[in-house]
């Protein structure tokens, strides 16, 4: 008989302990691949919405220093008109580039004539944005009062829905806005409000503006931007294409640096390391679920089964082949509990989708789909190692019935 249809016989032999224990490998599944999935899925998201949503792309050139030293003097890291050509030649070069988006932060105040108050805005050519709302799986369909910026409104901008709100503004009105040139010199421009929106999260939404980058140039009198992303056909060739810029850029005479949209997004960073800490902490617990499961029912099955086991090595049986028995007992137990679980996460996946359940996550103002992904990987491995430690967890209880001398083991009672 194959050890294997030895063992699934012998896992049900005492039926109600050996469910228990499936139960409890079943349910450790479960919770690893559900919130895994729904972590992957947020991840995604996350992902996404920070190359488009946030319009990072998925690398951004600075000259180097901006990012340390360009609050304090942003005129030393500007990058020129010359530059930008010098950049966008050489990108052009790499097949994984499908786009680059010159932008300019800009800040200062905006007035509805009786009260101002402080603004952050960035400047991106509106058919930019449009490519980078559009221009991918990321599909973001503009639900807000008016219209996005477009090439027709060239002093055209979107105004955060508190901002409006607090300035008491509608789609239509115009206002001026007022900064410090890079020179140094107050500049004062007339825009009109052409869309009023969500950003979707409670830090900007009350002082943030979008706005044409001839606008935001225009602002700060210039005819430099601050950065330059890059959009590419792949996000898995991030990292092999800031390795070559960062190879590419000094042979055009430009000291750059290179960041990638994760190290951009502190937002996704930090939710990143906060649910992978959570998801260690569920591995751990279903971890130690699992083998004190294992091992307890495992122990229960030796003690009961030690007269069994003196007969079998009176038969000739060795005792490398009792802690196979057993292993392949425990293997089975890990392999059923598995697919059981396996049963489970699928339905859970199946309900969510069925069913529309929302939240509002934390920092966000809009309600988003509660989803959980389907991993095949995860479920995969997961599988596997649970198979695998309840083998391992079943040799150990096993081990001291395999060194009994086959006399003790017949007197055992």
């Amino acid at each position: 008989m194959n050890i294997f249809q030895f063992a699934f016989r012998n896992v049900f032999r005492n039926t109600r302990r050996s469910l228990i224990t499936l139960l409890a490998i079943a349910v450790g599944f479960m919770a690893i691949n559900v919130f895994g999935g729904y972590v992957a899925l947020i991840f995604d998201a996350m992902g996404d919405a920070a190359i488009y949503g946030e319009s990072l792309g998925h690398l951004t050139i600075f000259k180097k220093g901006f990012l340390v030293e360009g609050k304090i003097d942003p005129e030393k890291y500007m990058i020129t008109a010359e530059e930008m050509q010098a950049i966008t030649a050489l990108v052009a070069k790499n097949p994984a580039v499908t786009k680059v988006i010159p932008k300019m932060s800009v800040s200062g105040l905006i007035s509805n004539g009786s009260s101002s108050t402080i603004f952050i805005a960035d400047g991106i050519h509106p058919d930019d944005k449009t490519f980078l709302d559009h221009g991918s799986s990321y599909d973001s369909e503009y639900d807000g009062e008016g219209t996005p910026i477009t090439t027709q409104t060239p002093t055209g901008v979107q105004l955060g829905s508190d901002l409006a709100k607090m300035l008491n503004l509608n789609v239509g009105d115009t206002l001026p806005v007022m900064a410090n040139t890079l020179a140094g010199q107050m500049n004062a421009l007339d825009v009109d409000v052409v869309g009023i929106y969500n950003t979707g999260s409670d830090a900007t939404n009350d002082k943030y503006l979008l706005m044409p980058l001839e606008l935001a140039q225009s602002l700060y009198d210039t005819t430099s931007v601050d950065r330059v992303s890059l959009a590419l056909s792949k996000t898995e060739e991030t990292e092999a294409v800031r390795k070559w810029l960062v190879e590419q850029l000094p042979s055009i005479g430009f000291n750059a640096e290179v960041k990638t949209w994760n190290e951009l997004s502190l937002f996704y960073t930090q939710v990143r390391d906060m649910f992978s800490v959570i998801f260690l902490f569920i591995f751990c617990i279903v971890l130690i679920i699992v083998v004190t499961s294992v091992v307890n029912t495992m122990s229960m099955s030796v003690v009961e089964r030690t007269q069994e086991i003196g007969t079998l090595r009176a038969l000739g049986l060795k005792r490398r082949d009792v802690l196979r028995i057993f292993g392949a007992e425990g293997f089975v137990i890990g392999l059923i509990g598995t697919i059981a679980g396996l049963a489970g996460t699928l339905l859970i996946i199946w309900l969510f989708e069925t069913v529309d359940v929302t939240y509002i996550p934390p920092g966000s103002t809009e309600p988003v789909p509660m989803l959980v992904g389907f991993v095949p990987s995860m479920l995969a491995i997961s599988g596997l190692f649970l198979a695998f430690l309840s083998w391992g967890a079943a040799i150990f209880p096993s081990f001291k019935a395999s060194r009994l001398r086959i006399v003790d083991a017949f007197g055992h009672v």
